[in-house]
């Protein structure tokens, strides 16, 4: 539980999770030579739009998006970009990250 004032990150749902894992792994294993410093997106030739139809079929994918809508309003980075968004590659591109390592 977050401390009074502190905001919560919110969380996902263990299928939402199961998928990333499966296209974080499919990513490098089909892209060799993966730089991790790039975005998934710009190395890879992946059907994008079977995989952000996976994530939207999720369990709890529209109530993870809300609350990540909200949490993203209240950092400070939200204040200093005029388009900060957030969108299901950042979250592969974090899954990809942490597996790479």
């Amino acid at each position: 539980m977050a401390a009074k004032g502190q905001i919560k990150v919110p969380r996902l749902s263990m299928d939402a999770k199961k998928i990333l894992t499966k296209w974080a792994h499919r990513v490098l294993r089909e892209t060799p030579d993966f730089d991790i410093s790039e975005c998934a997106t710009i190395q890879c030739g992946l059907d994008w739009g079977i995989f952000q139809k996976e994530m939207y079929g999720s369990s709890g994918w529209d109530d993870f998006m809300e609350k990540m809508h909200t949490f993203m309003k209240r950092t400070d980075e939200f204040y200093q970009s005029e388009d900060l968004e957030f969108y299901e590659v950042d979250l592969l591109n974090i899954e990809i990250e942490r597996i790479y390592k």
